[in-house]
């Protein structure tokens, strides 16, 4: 197998590591993922209403106690306009439900697209990869992919799942060719791709000034000041322009600044009540929603506040107070909570039933040794060490934000990818150890 690997031309290595992921895809489309929970998805919702003309919009998702509201809210277009997540995803099904309609077979061919989606991720940790490590470490993060099976589930979701990763992975490719080269062009990309990344995850619009620290840090004095002034300055300037038409919306409909979501204290809740496990499922299956009978009390206090523009604000203040509450009343509880997420997170989702299964626990498990793995020699490498805050900084956020929130597989199925090319350049690493790695492992 090594020396088949070995022996392929980059173009044959690009070509079949596309096909086995696409085959893998198209295999889950066909047989697991056949067009359920349309309606659990919000993009899919939002996307509806858009198409129907009543803007970027949803109802909130709980189930009012109040008659009238609730009568309105599941027969009526929303009252106002949201911020409940960010645009790209809503829009991207929205663009393609006007074009294909909502059948039956326009929702498979959208399954089927979202195959090829995903397909080219590998083919995109192969380049970001290469670009920092050799191409055998390359080769090797493109193979991990394919093999990661939870990534290739992505494709029968309309969660947006399948668009977070390629993206994910073009900041981390854009991110080393800043370390690497310097250029204006770099910064440029760096800026753009975070920028296009925070308008799919909104968490990332705060991680982006992150990964901008963790650039200077790893530069040092190594560029005069004013050309790291001047490449900063690019980066935060294609940033802001990829965003900053979706910051102005927000101010203009609510009146306050809404850099892309104006509801973190709802998914905080999520993660930190009484019911709470750190998963998106409570332990029992117990599903962390405001239409569950131990949660009567916020429905009632969402009850009493006017449905209309200023909802969705005044709705995050009940949330914030319901975290606070809780984390004061019960900080042991609080503390385990957090421990248990970066644990689950970087490893298994116990009460996530589906993620139980061998296909999803031993390939979990298999990268995250592999990205430690690679971490580590990162560390070791003289030559590499400068790209260590490149992915220290993404870990340390990552964690921190789940930390906050929530872990559900899903979301492990976006940010595994970002750390492949660790992966990748471990399995080089231990190959050319063993006399096994006749390919450069040295960056081009």
């Amino acid at each position: 197998m090594l020396r088949s690997i070995e022996a392929l031309t980059p173009k044959r290595y690009i070509l079949t590591i596309f096909c086995a992921a696409l085959f893998m895809r198209l295999a889950v489309v066909f047989t697991v993922g056949q067009l359920y929970g349309l309606d659990m998805y919000e993009p899919y919702i939002i996307s509806q209403n858009i198409i129907g003309g009543h803007g970027f919009a949803m109802h909130w998702p709980y189930e009012s106690f109040d008659s009238a509201r609730y009568q309105f809210m599941q027969t009526q277009p929303p009252p106002y306009v949201t911020t409940f997540m960010p645009p790209l995803v809503p829009y991207f099904y929205s663009g393609y439900f006007m074009i294909f309609g909502v059948g039956t077979g326009a929702l498979q061919a959208l399954l089927i697209m979202q195959a090829v989606i995903g397909a080219l991720l590998p083919l995109l940790l192969f380049g970001a990869t290469r670009s920092a490590f050799g191409e055998s470490a390359g080769r090797w993060a493109g193979i991990i992919c394919v093999l990661y099976l939870p990534v290739a589930m992505t494709a029968v979701t309309l969660s947006g799942a399948v668009l977070y990763a390629p993206m994910f992975v073009g900041v981390v490719w854009s991110a080393i060719r800043v370390y690497k080269r310097f250029d204006t062009l770099g910064f440029i990309l760096l800026g753009v791709t975070s920028g296009l990344l925070s308008l799919l995850r909104s968490e990332f619009y705060y991680i982006f000034f992150v990964l901008v620290a963790a650039i200077i840090v790893a530069w040092g004095r190594k560029y005069p000041a004013a050309a790291r002034i001047r490449a900063i300055a690019f980066c935060c300037m294609a940033f802001a322009l990829a965003t900053g038409w979706w910051t102005v919306r927000n101010y203009r409909e609510f009146g306050r600044f809404i850099p892309v979501t104006g509801h973190p204290w709802r998914e905080i809740w999520r993660g930190y009540n009484p019911h709470s496990s750190g998963s998106g499922t409570g332990a029992n299956h117990f599903k962390i929603w405001e239409n569950k009978v131990e949660f009567a009390h916020i429905t009632r206090a969402l009850d009493s506040i006017d449905y209309d523009a200023h909802f969705e604000g005044h709705a995050d203040k009940i949330y914030k107070r319901e975290v606070i509450g809780y984390v004061q009343a019960q900080p042991g509880s609080a503390l385990w909570l957090a421990f248990k997420k970066v644990v689950m997170l970087w490893t298994i989702d116990v009460y996530y039933e589906k993620a139980r299964h061998p296909l999803y626990v031993i390939p979990s498990l298999a990268v995250f040794a592999l990205c430690s793995a690679g971490l580590y020699y990162l560390l070791r490498r003289k030559e590499y060490r400068a790209l260590w805050p490149l992915w220290g900084a993404l870990f340390v956020c990552y964690t921190g934000v789940f930390v906050l929130t929530y872990v559900l597989p899903r979301y492990q199925s976006f940010i595994y990818p970002a750390f492949f090319p660790l992966g990748g350049y471990a399995c080089a690493v231990w190959l050319s150890r063993n006399g096994k790695n006749r390919m450069n492992t040295l960056p081009e």
